[in-house]
């Protein structure tokens, strides 16, 4: 009896270390293809992160210009306040 099973035994044996080989090359496969994505996302996101800052450093200036502008135009409107006032004192 023992004849008859241990050549299946191994045979099995061997599928199964084949199996083990294969499973292992599989999750190298896929740590690597996770650390890839990982990577990819993190590249990414500091992409999204400098194209951020580009913005509101954009926003900011804008922001500063009109400011600028609308001092300009009430310093302006007040220079013609006064001499319209001069006029008609």
């Amino acid at each position: 009896m023992q004849d008859v099973i241990a050549p299946d035994v191994r045979e099995l044996k061997v599928k199964v270390d084949a199996l083990d080989k294969r499973i292992d090359l599989l999750d190298k496969r896929i740590d690597s293809l996770e650390r890839h994505i990982n990577e990819r996302f993190a590249a990414a996101k500091e992409q999204s992160d400098a194209n951020m800052r580009e913005i509101l450093g954009a926003i900011k200036r804008l922001e500063l210009m009109t400011e600028n502008t609308v001092l300009r135009a009430t310093a302006d409107l007040r220079e013609r306040v006064a001499v319209l006032e001069a006029k008609a004192a």
